[in-house]
């Protein structure tokens, strides 16, 4: 780890012997890592576009919650897919992998996981993939100059999800399992309502009494 390392190791010398599943803790740092490496870079370009290229300016609001968007997707990626790689070239890329390595069938393995040694794993399958994408309905659907129809922002969510899925498989990074686009889809109807309560209402609700 190249910028939170220090931190992690401080965190895993303190807490690390307590925990029976501080990989995942590790594997949040790794992504957290790549995460910044990555998201710095795209600041660069994007700095360079907004003063060269665009013609039309951008609101504080909007270009702030355009980069909070871009960095919660590198992380996403790079917490569900590319665990182990820093750079493109280090990716392992299996075309040959057997169809039969998919879990096909709903809730065969999650349930499986309740009779582990701990219920990190499940835990961690269940409400982590719901909790990992409930940001993604909200930034989604917020995006853009003005909302969009939220069937198409969950529709968008799935594809990403199905995306994460499939480069899983032809990497090995992870399980490819239709449980995972079960939850993820659950976490992505969860961040359209509650941007629907806190933002969207209330929007309206000042609508409604200005007419007045």
């Amino acid at each position: 780890m190249y910028i939170v390392g220090a931190l992690y190791n401080f965190l895993y010398k303190s807490w690390g012997y307590r925990f029976i599943n501080f990989g995942i803790v590790r594997m949040g740092f790794f992504a957290l890592d790549k995460t910044i490496i990555y998201f710095l870079i795209f600041l660069v370009f994007r700095t360079l576009y907004n003063y060269f290229v665009r013609k039309k300016g951008t609101t504080v609001q909007k270009e702030l919650v355009y980069d909070l968007f871009i960095f919660y997707i590198l992380f996403v990626l790079f917490f569900t897919v590319f665990r182990k790689q820093y750079w493109p070239w280090q990716i392992p890329i299996d075309f040959h992998r057997s169809l039969s390595d998919v879990n096909w069938i709903p809730f065969v393995q999650t349930l499986k996981m309740n009779n582990g040694i701990t219920k990190v794993a499940l835990i961690y399958n269940f409400l982590g993939n719901i909790i990992l994408f409930i940001p993604l309905g909200m930034l989604f659907y917020s995006i853009g100059k003005k909302p969009r129809h939220k069937f198409l922002v969950f529709l968008e969510g799935f594809c990403l999800s199905l995306f994460i899925e499939t480069a899983q498989f032809f990497t090995h990074s992870g399980q490819a399992d239709v449980d995972d686009l079960i939850f993820n889809s659950i976490g992505i109807l969860i961040g359209l309502l509650i941007y629907y309560i806190l933002f969207e209402r209330k929007h309206k609700r000042k609508k409604r009494r200005k007419k007045k």
